[in-house]
């Protein structure tokens, strides 16, 4: 593993979309670093602009340059869907 991102680092994400609670989807892209939390063998990253979710580095370290050719420059964001069916 290369050396761990910090607080303040902009990395990329990845889109996250629910069947079940559609009002937490976000759109992929760059996002702040919040906090970098290790429990264990695990890194978990806290993105600023979702400070409730956490993302394993494992798995988002060896995508980070699939993301960078997916999404460049745009910067990840919240895309509430709220239609009842996708919120039970």
């Amino acid at each position: 593993m290369s050396s761990l991102p910090k607080p303040g680092d902009i990395i990329y994400m990845d889109t996250e979309l629910y069947l079940s609670h559609g009002e937490d989807d976000i759109i992929g892209g760059r996002a702040e670093i919040q906090e970098v939390r290790l429990e264990g063998n695990f890194v978990w990253i806290i993105f600023k602009l979702f400070p409730d979710s956490q993302y394993n580095w494992a798995q988002l370290e060896p995508i980070q340059a699939k993301l960078k050719d997916e999404f460049g420059l745009t910067w990840a964001h919240s895309r509430p869907d709220t239609r009842p069916e996708f919120n039970e």
